[in-house]
């Protein structure tokens, strides 16, 4: 409509000069409309002579004027004097132009985008800042108030929390099954808490504890009031994602109830449950999970602790990665030395994103799934060799398509020993790697085999951290 506008604007009127042609709509202010007004009036009552014809254009300085109405008083600029003339009625010719006046003003603003541009729904509205959430509230707001509750910031936009509250049952009831009693569950970005709450309404013999790790004041204003109203919880404004939140709890003495169980069980009352934030940070902390079972660091101090996460789709592809797969990494192969896994749930039920987590608007949202986690009873990893498997893999997985025969020399110059030592025909079949196998179709088994082939080679690096073709000095990521 106002395309339409402009163009019949630019039709009808008959006030720009030949040289306005030449130039683009974008040129003209309302001060050079109204000067050319002025020019015209002063044409019309003899005050000035008309405009020659020229043959060539030249740019047209635009200067500013009086507005109209001080024209229309009677000031009008001829040459080096002002000539003040008496007030006269405005013609029928001039009143009639002020219409198309304003079409032409109303056409200038629009191709110059000085219109307001109309406000999207759900935007513009006021955000509700953390102190002015009503103390104590326990319900969560309307899903469709998140976005002024929960606006997306800096500290939180590689996360996403669950909010469909009755998927959120479908994943407390497979994370804590039926059978489950006293449970200790320590929840980690828990967002605004839809799981939390769901957790706790579980049946109250399943779950004992839930100790909430959330650093994020917007959520913890739903998260706290749990506290008052559920004895049960613990809320630390503390992230997940250090290794000094989990030294806290402990010094809290919030675990002192659990006890230590021999590997050769389940424990029956410790869990971990967590969202993992996407991007790199997420694939880097679950990494350090399954890093930390070879040698019971972390909670695995305390025996077989099982524990489930929601992490995106593309993450769960590499930790469960098939032999020989593309995706098939270092975190493969660690994870299926360290751990089973499977969903906890259909990975159909969290599908779509938006209909399931938050923020909804999130620029490409990738698909989430829910999995449980049990360490093995028998690990590939001995206690003591997480270092010797790290730099196996990294040197190896360069090459990983390639034949051993060809990418050993990776690991160290002379190490084609280390490959003649396991690919030996003598040995047992369970004890031996064939020189044609690739790094990403080994087993947890070929790896254990060439690693400890590794660690009893004489000529090893004496230090892992430094790669032989390399000056600088790698630092290790794992944390203590």
């Amino acid at each position: 409509m106002a395309f339409r506008a402009a163009s019949l604007a630019r039709s009808l009127t008959g006030q720009f000069s030949r040289t306005h042609r030449h130039l683009p709509l974008r040129a003209f202010s309302r001060s050079s409309i109204i000067h050319d007004n002025l020019v015209s009036d002063a044409v019309q009552t003899g005050e000035a002579s008309p405009p020659k014809k020229r043959t060539r254009t030249k740019k047209i300085k635009v200067e500013e004027v009086k507005p109209i109405d001080d024209a229309a008083a009677g000031v009008v600029q001829t040459g080096d004097q002002n000539e003040v003339t008496p007030p006269q009625e405005e013609s029928p010719t001039k009143a009639a132009a002020a219409p198309i006046d304003d079409l032409v003003a109303q056409a200038v603003q629009i191709d110059n985008h000085l219109a307001e541009k109309p406000i999207a729904p759900g935007r513009g509205r006021k955000k509700v800042e953390p102190e002015e959430i009503e103390e104590g509230t326990v319900e969560l707001p309307p899903l469709s108030e998140w976005s002024r509750y929960f606006p997306s910031s800096f500290a939180v936009k590689t996360r996403a929390s669950i909010m469909n509250q009755e998927h959120a049952k479908k994943v407390a009831e497979a994370f804590v099954p039926a059978g489950s009693k006293g449970k200790v569950i320590v929840e980690a970005f828990p967002g605004p808490g839809v799981l939390t709450r769901a957790l706790l309404n579980l049946p109250k013999s399943r779950i004992k504890k839930i100790i909430v790790l959330e650093d994020e004041e917007r959520y913890l204003s739903y998260l706290r009031p749990l506290e008052a109203f559920d004895p049960r919880v613990t809320v630390l404004p503390l992230s997940g994602f250090l290794w000094d939140t989990y030294e806290e709890i402990s010094v809290k003495g919030l675990l002192s109830d659990i006890t230590k169980e021999d590997w050769s069980i389940e424990h029956p009352r410790l869990q971990f449950i967590s969202h993992i934030p996407s991007k790199v940070h997420g694939e880097q902390l679950v990494s350090q999970f399954f890093r930390s079972i070879p040698d019971q660091q972390w909670f695995f101090k305390f025996g077989r602790v099982p524990f489930s996460l929601i992490m995106t789709e593309s993450l769960w592809e590499r930790v469960s990665a098939p032999l020989g797969g593309s995706a098939r990494c270092k975190l493969s192969v660690i994870a299926e030395a360290t751990s089973h896994f499977d969903y906890a749930i259909d990975p159909s039920c969290l599908k779509p994103y938006k209909q399931n987590f938050h923020p909804a608007h999130m620029p490409s949202p990738p698909e989430f799934v829910a999995i449980n986690v049990m360490p093995l009873l028998e690990q590939w990893i001995e206690k003591g060799l997480l270092d010797e498997w790290d730099y196996c893999l990294r040197r190896l997985f360069v090459q990983k398509a390639q034949p051993l025969k060809k990418c050993i020399p990776q690991l160290a110059p002379g190490a084609l020993s280390v490959l003649n030592k396991i690919a030996d025909t003598n040995l047992p079949l369970e004890e031996r790697v064939a020189r044609r196998q690739a790094p990403r179709k080994m087993t947890p088994r070929e790896w254990r085999n060439l690693v400890n082939a590794f660690v009893e080679w004489p000529f090893k690096p004496a230090d892992l951290s430094i790669d032989f073709n390399m000056i600088t000095t790698k630092q290790s990521n794992r944390l203590e």
